[in-house]
C-alpha cells in the first residue's frame, strides 16, 4: 500500500493504472483502458469475505465488528 501511495500507481495484470483513473478504481468505478478493456475492483466486505477479520461465525450466530463497537 505505501508504494502505491507513492507512486498514485498500481499495476494491474498488463495495465498502469494512475492517477485519477486508480482513484476512480479504488472508488469501486468502472475504468476503461486505452485499448477497450474494462478495469473494476470488488473489494471485500463482511459481506463480501465470510474469511476477513470484521465479522465471526459462532455456531448459527454472526458477530461482526460494527455490532460490537456499537455496544460501547
Amino acid at each position: 500500500m505505501h508504494r502505491i501511495m507513492h507512486s498514485q500507481c498500481v499495476d494491474v495484470s498488463k495495465y498502469h493504472v494512475c492517477g485519477h483513473e486508480l482513484y476512480d478504481l479504488f472508488n469501486g468505478d468502472e475504468v476503461v483502458m486505452k485499448d477497450g478493456h474494462h478495469l473494476v475492483a470488488d473489494f471485500a466486505t463482511e459481506h463480501h469475505d465470510p474469511h476477513s477479520n470484521l465479522c465471526r461465525k459462532a455456531g448459527k450466530d454472526e458477530y461482526c465488528l460494527d455490532h460490537i463497537l456499537d455496544m460501547y
